[in-house]
């Protein structure tokens, strides 16, 4: 028989646990809030949607029927995944996982910083620490690189201008850049010698 603690699974000899029905109280509770009937769960789906708990491009989906159990498992799948991870990171004989940007980076981020402070508090092997900080480190370069740089506000100044090209004082245009050309002939064109010219 295994028995599963809030941080570990234990397996247990049945034999030394059993009990007497004598010695226990059985309470029964319901499953679940939702209700069996298809009116029921669509009641429940739109309590859902409306609440936010639903996206509205999943609603339309439950209208048929309504399987809420597929819906959660659609609206959990990035937290679900995140969360092997985070158990993967725990295991040194389990490759390091990739962050990817189909991946709810930012959601990857916030779990992966909260494990880490929990590997940390719980005193886990500074190997295992590391882990969680490398894994912190890729996430936060691929939220980076998938943002892209950041674009320049409408109206922002260029780039400084270099030390000749600021104004002059008291008005006067800077210097041109790059060659400067010949300079333009005042007056009659230069005559040639009598000799160059028969």
């Amino acid at each position: 028989m295994s028995w599963k603690k809030h941080d570990s699974l234990e397996r247990l000899d049945y034999d030394k646990v059993s009990i007497d029905q004598e010695q226990y109280r059985l309470q029964i509770e319901p499953e679940n809030f939702i209700p069996n009937t298809k009116a029921g769960k669509l009641s429940v789906v739109e309590q859902l949607s409306k609440a936010g708990v639903i996206p509205q491009w999943l609603v339309a989906t439950l209208f048929d029927e309504p399987d809420l159990q597929q819906a959660n498992a659609i609206i959990l799948a990035a937290f679900r995944n995140c969360l092997r991870k985070m158990d993967d990171l725990a295991d040194e004989d389990m490759p390091l996982p990739m962050p990817e940007p189909y991946n709810d980076l930012d959601l990857e981020l916030k779990i992966v910083v909260a494990f880490y402070n929990r590997v940390q508090e719980e005193r886990a092997p500074e190997s295992i620490q590391e882990r969680y900080r490398q894994y912190a480190d890729l996430v936060t370069d691929a939220i980076k690189k998938k943002n892209g740089p950041p674009t320049p506000m409408p109206g922002a100044a260029g780039p400084p201008m270099s030390p000749a090209e600021q104004p002059l004082p008291g008005g006067i245009p800077a210097m041109p850049q790059g060659p400067v050309p010949a300079p333009t002939p005042i007056g009659a064109p230069p005559m040639m010698p009598p000799q160059m010219a028969a």
